[in-house]
């Protein structure tokens, strides 16, 4: 599945399709779908800068999922060329299944601190998808990202 898809008017994000002259308003057309602003971009580059994972960790959950995202209805390709060959674009972030602090989303405190920064809490996401984790707790529990990781990782780049 492509990451963009040509519409009138040219490419749109799969993520946030381009409306018809006959489609609702953004704000009626779904529940929850809330408008990109500046606080948003502003959220989605502390992801990314999040030091809470080594690079090695980083670098291990991107490659288990292929460099795509975790979650089933995305599936987006997180990485991609770029003007210098030595170099490749990520768009992708690894985010925590469960928080590292005890004030963060998901936090549980059965989890040492070593296991907190392990592998096994990380789960592989574009930044659209690591948004909306890491922001809508209820809608995104800790099991749920747990079967999307396990299911991602069984199936790799398909």
């Amino acid at each position: 599945m492509p990451a963009f898809v040509e519409r009138r008017g040219g490419p749109k994000c799969r993520h946030r399709p381009a409306l018809d002259a006959g489609d609702p308003t953004p704000d009626t057309r779904a529940e929850g779908v809330q408008p990109m602003t500046v606080e948003w971009g502003y959220a989605v580059r502390e992801l990314a800068a999040s030091r809470d994972f080594d690079d090695e960790v980083k670098r291990a959950t991107a490659a288990l999922v292929a460099d795509r995202c975790s979650n089933p209805l995305c599936r987006a390709l997180t990485s991609g060329p770029t003007n210098d060959r030595t170099k490749s674009l990520t768009v992708g972030v690894t985010a925590p299944i469960s928080a590292m602090r005890p004030e963060g989303h998901r936090y549980d405190a059965t989890l040492s601190d070593a296991e907190r920064h392990d592998q096994s809490n990380a789960i592989w996401l574009c930044y659209t998808c690591a948004r909306q984790v890491n922001y809508d707790v209820a809608r995104f529990p800790a099991d749920l990202l747990r079967s999307w990781k396990k299911k991602a990782g069984d199936t790799g780049g398909e």
